[in-house]
Order: C-alpha cells, then sequence, then structure tokens
C-alpha cells in the first residue's frame, strides 16, 4: 500500500539520498521528508559546536532514550560506528565520541597487514590467544569494550552525572556481553527516535 508519507534520517550522503528520492517518487509519487540535526531537536538541544554536523541517527537515538527514560542518560550505539553521547537531565547533549565498530576495527586489520586475511567473531574469547585469527577477535572485542568502559567512566567523571546507560545497534548484544556496565537494551533506539520525530514533523 502507498504510505502516507515516507521520512528518511540517512548518514550515507547525498548519492544514498537521491537514490531513496527517485524510489520513492517512482513507487509512490512522494518526496521524502529528511529529518535533519538541528540546535533545537523535538526537546533536546543539540550543543554540538556545528549543530548540523552531528550524526541525525545519534540524535534519534537520544530523543529515543531521554523520552523513555528521562535524564540524565547515555546511549551507546554499536553499529558501523560506536558513539557514546550523554544527555544531562535538562536534555542538553552534552559530548560524546565515536570509536570505529566492530566491523570497521576488523577491516583495518584485515586491509592494514599481510598475515591477517580473516576476521571470525564467533564463539569464546582467549586473551592468550594462539592463532592470529583468535588474536584479532580477542583484541577487537576487549579493546572496543576496554575503550567503551573508560569512555563512559571519563564522561561521568567529568559531567558529575549518574546516567542511566542504554545500549543500541546492530552490535549492540556482542558488546554488551564483554561490558562490566549496567545496561537497559533497545535494539531499534534510532528507529524509534526516527518514529517520534516523523509523527512530530506535521
Amino acid at each position: 500500500p502507498c504510505p502516507e508519507k515516507v521520512v528518511v534520517a540517512s548518514v550515507a550522503g547525498n548519492h544514498i539520498a537521491d537514490a531513496i528520492s527517485d524510489a520513492a517518487d517512482q513507487l509512490w509519487q512522494l518526496q521524502p521528508e529528511f529529518i535533519n540535526s538541528q540546535r533545537s531537536f523535538h526537546g533536546l538541544v543539540n550543543d554540538y559546536a556545528e549543530p548540523d554536523r552531528l550524526g541525525v541517527d545519534r540524535l534519534l537515538a537520544m530523543l529515543a532514550a531521554y523520552r523513555e527514560l528521562g535524564g540524565p542518560v547515555l546511549v551507546i550505539d554499536c553499529g558501523s560506528a560506536v558513539t557514546i553521547d550523554l544527555v544531562g537531565a535538562d536534555g542538553i547533549f552534552l559530548g560524546g565520541v565515536i570509536l570505529p565498530g566492530i566491523t570497521l576495527a576488523c577491516q583495518s586489520l584485515v586491509a592494514g597487514t599481510v598475515n591477517i586475511d580473516n576476521c571470525l567473531l564467533d564463539g569464546e574469547i582467549d586473551t592468550l590467544a594462539k592463532t592470529t585469527a583468535d588474536g584479532v577477535k580477542a583484541g577487537v572485542l576487549t579493546g572496543l569494550a576496554g575503550g567503551i568502559e573508560k569512555v563512559v567512566s571519563e564522561q561521568l567523571a567529568q559531567s558529575g552525572l549518574t546516567p542511566r546507560i542504554v545500549i543500541t545497534g546492530g552490535d549492540a548484544n556482542r558488546l554488551a556481553n564483554h561490558l562490566s556496565l549496567e545496561l537497559i537494551s533497545r535494539p531499534d533506539l534510532v528507529l524509534q527516535g526516527l518514529y517520534l520525530a516523523a509523527a512530530e514533523s506535521d
């Protein structure tokens, strides 16, 4: 059936946005509405140095977490990149970091070395690994988990806040198994935020 409207959040570049627009026009004769980052964002205050440069996926995840749980809330989004973003009790985005995600970390090792030709992430990890593949798996997962915990610790110390911590994204479960943080799992946080933004954009 033909939708009433098409609402899009994308950080994949103009060529993808153009392809989505063309598809929506051909299928339904609709022009998509693209959600963009702004200083004032559906009750959040985007305090990025250049507000329009903050990835809209990050803002949407923060919006959904803040609407459900209130603030302060910290969002760990585990996708192609891992982002760790803190929202204060008053809805102000206080800042965050960007780390390479699991797949990007693996790809960089495979592309940048001679003797690593795959990156298998299934099964148990052993930091006393005795094969290159096991060493890569243990290094990527424990390294990223350690980085996340270090960032969270620094953010909490700097802000003086004790937020609830929400984890989301395609690799959330895989990374959560290696984190000692008390986490709330919300697999589709970005889509939940997109739904909220779309409903309020009428």
